[in-house]
């Protein structure tokens, strides 16, 4: 019988047989984290200081980092096509960004931010920034890098095996 005992020094649940436990499982946890913080955005700032859904916040981001063809942000943000188009859709009635033609190519179209998009970015960039500085608070430089690397790394593993299961 599994009874859960309590954190481990390492923040890991134990159980009091040190069988298994899911917390102790890092996509779980990764979970765990994702969760918490898409609840603080989500539900406490961006709708109402941003008017965006985080969501939306991802689709605008990646516009503002330059992945502005629709092909590549339904690769970047990992949505069907269907979902993406509803979501450019509602950032463009609300007039956060724009489809304009390629500078590299006039037959093609390109994604960008608009004037009031550009605007709220920047709030958003501010509200981030300030979030990022909360949660690794009590990491020295080091960890922080070591923490970054670590997680390029498990993404680069993550897509490399989603992408061997599509085939």
């Amino acid at each position: 019988m599994f009874t859960l005992t309590g954190r481990h020094k390492e923040g890991r649940y134990m159980s009091d047989n040190n069988s298994f436990s899911i917390q102790t499982l890092l996509l779980y946890r990764l979970y765990h984290i994702s969760t918490i913080h898409e609840r603080i955005v989500y539900t406490r700032n961006m709708p109402r200081l941003a008017g965006v859904t985080l969501i939306e916040w991802r689709v605008m981001g990646n516009i503002a980092s330059g992945v502005n063809t629709f092909t590549d942000l339904a690769s970047e943000l990992i949505l069907d096509r269907g979902q993406l188009s509803k979501l450019v859709k509602g950032l463009q009635k609300k007039q956060l960004i724009e489809k304009v033609k390629s500078p590299q190519d006039a037959r093609k179209s390109v994604l960008k931010l608009s004037a009031e998009g550009e605007e709220r970015k920047t709030l958003i960039v501010d509200m981030a920034k300030q979030y990022e500085a909360v949660i690794l608070n009590g990491l020295s430089e080091e960890q922080r890098q070591g923490f970054e690397q670590a997680m390029q790394i498990i993404e680069g593993n993550m897509r490399e095996y989603w992408h061997d299961k599509d085939d």
